[in-house]
């Protein structure tokens, strides 16, 4: 993620853009609907006013959760700015700078 200037706000730590966004995620993640369409998240990286959130669609075949496609959503100030989709066999790749960083802009390799 890339490091943005604060603007000015008013907004209470509980009611800023971002942190209503994570709150419906978790309600969203939560509903039992959600699960007969087999979407599963989880945050991959986390801030204060950004997160990049990977969501698997997938369904349940002889009660064994199969994924058919990865997705990856950057979040800025509750707005998803980026979208990448992947192959469920592909993984994100990540920097090299001590700690875990998704890496954005890596070029798939394309088999042809």
């Amino acid at each position: 993620m890339t490091d943005r200037p604060i603007s000015f706000s008013n907004y209470a730590l509980d009611s800023s853009p971002q942190s209503i966004f994570e709150q419906t995620l978790a309600a969203v993640l939560k509903d039992p609907n959600n699960k007969k369409i087999g979407l599963v998240g989880r945050y991959l990286e986390k801030g204060t006013l950004s997160a990049i959130v990977e969501f698997k669609f997938g369904q349940v075949v002889d009660k064994q959760y199969v994924c058919l496609l990865k997705m990856l959503a950057v979040v800025n100030s509750g707005l998803p700015e980026y979208v990448q989709m992947i192959a469920p066999h592909e993984d994100w790749s990540y920097l090299d700078t001590g700690f875990r960083q998704v890496f954005l802009f890596v070029q798939l390799a394309v088999v042809t």
